[in-house]
């Protein structure tokens, strides 16, 4: 099937980045007080700020110093800002992580799921003029020629996650994702050194589940 085209070409020269900080939960801050806004919503198109219980998350996932963490598990309830939370760092991951030819991959249950962070996404870059000039919305991804970088929404299958050198993925509802995809989202990962595995879930109930045992494994090794 013939995908559409880009919207427009991409003619202006690459983001200038230089004022951010040079790494670290300070860059992503930055990052989101200087080109992301509201998408939808209470807010919307007004300037996106982490709130401090989501800047608390990002401090752990994207720490100053040390190695960050390869996978993290975020559990919270429905309505606390989980979709732009995932949006807004899937957009560090495409454009300020200093990763060439980055690979963000918002998964979950379906690709129409997936979607809904997808769609955060794009319109966050919609709503800065330096972010829309830099990228090429596709359908099926948002790519930057500058980097080489792919943000793409799939469904949770093993067989989607083939081909892939994810710098980030992030994992809408992990609660409905299976222990298999899981493993699979992992080991695709592995392949870079710096590749972080990002699941941002409602709670799950069912004891046999992968969010289950992570988030047991997590409470009983702190």
């Amino acid at each position: 099937m013939n995908r559409p085209g880009p919207k427009a070409p991409v003619t202006a020269p690459p983001l200038d980045l230089s004022g951010l900080p040079p790494r670290g939960w300070k860059r992503v801050d930055a990052f989101s007080r200087e080109y992301l806004k509201v998408p939808k919503g209470t807010g919307a198109g007004k300037p996106f700020r982490l709130r401090p219980w989501q800047l608390e998350i990002v401090k752990q996932v994207y720490p100053q110093r040390g190695r960050r963490p390869r996978q993290a598990v975020v559990s919270m309830p429905r309505g606390n800002g989980k979709t732009s939370l995932a949006a807004a760092l899937g957009l560090y991951g495409l454009f300020a992580d200093d990763q060439e030819g980055a690979q963000v991959l918002v998964v979950a249950s379906d690709e129409r799921q997936a979607r809904h962070v997808f769609n955060a996404a794009r319109r966050m870059i919609e709503l800065d003029d330096r972010l829309a000039e830099q990228v090429q919305v596709f359908q099926d991804r948002i790519y930057v020629p500058h980097t080489d970088s792919t943000l793409a929404p799939l469904p949770a299958e093993p067989a989607a996650l083939q081909g892939w050198d994810p710098t980030l993925v992030v994992v809408d509802e992990l609660h409905v994702v299976g222990e298999a995809t899981w493993e699979a989202m992992a080991l695709a990962a592995g392949k870079r050194a710096t590749s972080l595995t990002l699941a941002i879930s409602t709670p799950a109930a069912d004891t046999e589940s992968i969010m289950w045992k992570l988030v047991t494994y997590g409470r009983e090794h702190p």
